[in-house]
């Protein structure tokens, strides 16, 4: 963030006008994952069970056993305010939660730990430019174990199906839940609400990522093709929705 704002400093001296991510309260609660998670599940949509812990120096083990006598395993692990999967581990034994621990806290010392939801990985892309648009449920096929930033960022190490194999009812499900889900945190412009949808019907809301990717090999532009929107008209519908709301809060730029 601090980059950013020295861009934009940059940029302004050039004589450029600039729009900035308005970071309010609703904001940092999204990007704070925990916080998100408790907004959702209290709107009743299907969050797996955390815990937000601090991690300074080391993890005692008593610490470990009692994540582990909580939630089970295996155990999801991450950085409370982090994406693209940097620092997550999935914890299959009590050393991996440890050693999990210790990693996620190199990025952020708050750290988030949680159920570990099995089953199809789904992810549902919603725009709000401003009026709401669901995109087509994906399906996430990795080539690796994890989806992982491996995964996400090399070509060939994962392959979108659009739309997701599961029932169509369950695909409307999902829909539901992420167009609930934007709306809930006060979402706006796009997010991507990651799902995994079980055995026993439930769509799993796993996160919502308001600053998702957008490269040739992310997932919102995949299923915003998918839905007739092309990659020049999704970057000018964000954009054009950017500036009005700047112009909304701060009036016309004078010219």
């Amino acid at each position: 963030m601090r980059s950013g704002e020295q861009v934009a400093k940059a940029l302004r001296g050039r004589g450029h006008d600039i729009t900035l991510v308005d970071l309010d309260a609703n904001t940092w609660d999204v990007l704070r994952k925990s916080r998100a998670g408790k907004v959702m599940a209290g709107a009743g949509l299907h969050v797996p069970e955390f815990e937000e812990l601090e991690v300074k120096e080391g993890v005692a083990a008593d610490v470990v056993e009692r994540l582990v006598s909580r939630f089970g395993l295996p155990l999801v692990i991450k950085p409370v305010r982090e994406g693209s999967t940097i620092g997550l581990t999935i914890a299959r034994d009590e050393d991996a939660v440890a050693s999990g621990l210790v990693l996620a806290a190199r990025y952020d010392r708050r750290v988030l730990v949680q159920r570990f939801a099995a089953g199809t990985e789904i992810t549902v892309g919603v725009l709000a430019t401003p009026e709401l648009q669901v995109l087509p449920t994906l399906e996430i096929v990795s080539e690796n174990p994890v989806y992982d930033y491996d995964a996400k960022y090399t070509a060939g190490r994962s392959h979108h199906i659009i739309p997701a194999r599961i029932p169509e009812a369950a695909r409307g499900g999902a829909s539901a839940a992420a167009a609930r889900a934007f709306t809930e945190l006060g979402c706006s412009g796009m997010a991507r609400v990651d799902i995994i949808f079980d055995a026993a019907g439930i769509p799993w809301i796993l996160e919502v990522n308001t600053v998702p990717g957008l490269t040739e090999l992310s997932l919102l532009p995949d299923a915003a093709r998918a839905a007739g929107v092309a990659f020049d008209e999704l970057c000018m519908r964000l954009v054009e929705h950017a500036v009005g709301r700047h112009q909304h809060h701060v009036g016309p730029t004078a010219t």
